[in-house]
């Protein structure tokens, strides 16, 4: 663009020549015609005026070139550099009323360009570290197997996560048909008592449709979010495949709107969460499993000790009592007392071990 004003005045100064040349010559030959007398004063006449007009012509450029050029190369190349992404130059002020315009409109535009990259780069950190938090927390929560501790760990660490005042996990009932609260972090109820119905419309909306509410705390017919402070919330299903377990929130209470970036880490956590949920109760039921299993091994194993023990003291006893009844046919009543002893202490025994048993 300064170029192309550069060739336009260059191309004015030499029309202007041209015709100033035309005019003077013409001049010249008419006052030839007139009068010879006057022609050395002519000439220089006309040569005085080509001398002012040159002269007038060159301040012009001069003033042309400084008011209007050099600024528009400047600006020019600073517009540039913005172009390639650097802001750092500050776009200096010019005296001329249209060339500072220009400028000052310019470092407007800069000063707008750097918040808004600044702005960006504050949010693309911030997600970026809300998404390696999740990843994080995703990796820490699928390794923890037990229940009450996973359930406490997640809605904790949602509600720190989010940056919220309270947090709460609920799950569905045995019977599929309610909602009961069985984790809670920062303010508002903890009583695992509240029971919410699947028909109710929050509960209808995030279960039954499988969508993410966002929502204020005073609209929700929730007993949970009912004894927080007024603010936003956000609410994501827990779902393991088809399966449906339950729902987490996240509550606030300064008003700061939860952004779809937000939205997208908080779906992140709770599909992790169902997950871990999933893992844990197996885990859980394998462990039951296991205990039963150990239980019945014991009772087997008890069982046959009993028995062999049993079988080996009644064994004695028959024994005992055939031998009692020769010496009591034999008259031998001191021989037959030792047996009795001997029987007595035995039965003692073995009903000791059934006992213990």
């Amino acid at each position: 663009m300064p170029n192309s004003i550069t060739g336009r005045l260059r191309l004015l100064f030499l029309t202007f020549f041209t015709l100033l040349i035309g005019a003077i010559a013409l001049s010249i030959v008419a006052y030839r015609a007139e009068a010879r007398s006057w022609h050395s004063f002519a000439l220089l006449l006309h040569a005085l005026i080509v001398l002012a007009a040159l002269i007038v012509l060159w301040r012009g450029y001069l003033v042309a070139r400084r008011h209007v050029v050099e600024p528009l190369e400047i600006l020019g190349g600073l517009a540039q550099r913005m172009a390639e992404g650097d802001f750092a130059r500050e776009i200096p002020a010019f005296a001329d009323s249209e060339s500072g315009k220009l400028a000052e409109a310019l470092e407007r535009l800069r000063l707008e360009a750097m918040a808004n990259r600044r702005m960006l780069e504050d949010r693309v950190s911030r997600r970026t570290q809300e998404l390696e938090a999740a990843f994080e927390l995703s990796q820490e929560i699928n390794a923890q197997l037990e229940l009450d501790r996973l359930l406490e760990s997640v809605t904790a660490r949602a509600r720190i996560l989010m940056q919220g005042t309270a947090a709460a996990l609920c799950l569905l009932d045995e019977d599929k048909t309610a909602l009961h609260l069985a984790a809670g972090s920062g303010e508002g109820k903890t009583d695992r008592t509240l029971r919410q119905p699947l028909s109710a419309e929050l509960p209808s909306r995030v279960i039954g449709q499988g969508e993410t509410v966002v929502s204020e705390t005073a609209c929700a017919n929730c007993g949970f979010l009912r004894g927080l402070r007024s603010g936003p919330y956000v609410a994501a299903p827990l779902r393991a495949g088809d399966s449906r377990l339950g729902a987490l929130c996240v509550a606030r209470a300064d008003w700061a709107e939860f952004e779809p970036a937000e939205q997208a880490a908080f779906n992140l956590l709770a599909n992790a969460a169902a997950g871990a949920i999933v893992n844990a109760r197996l885990a859980e039921d394998r462990r039951r499993q296991a205990e039963q299993a150990a239980v019945l091994g014991e009772r087997e194993r008890l069982a046959e000790e009993l028995h062999d023990s049993l079988a080996q003291t009644l064994g004695f006893l028959n024994m005992k009592c055939d031998r009692l009844q020769e010496m009591i046919t034999a008259g031998a009543t001191g021989d037959a007392e030792r047996e009795l002893a001997q029987m007595r202490g035995a039965t003692i025994r073995a009903y000791g071990q059934v006992r213990a048993a």
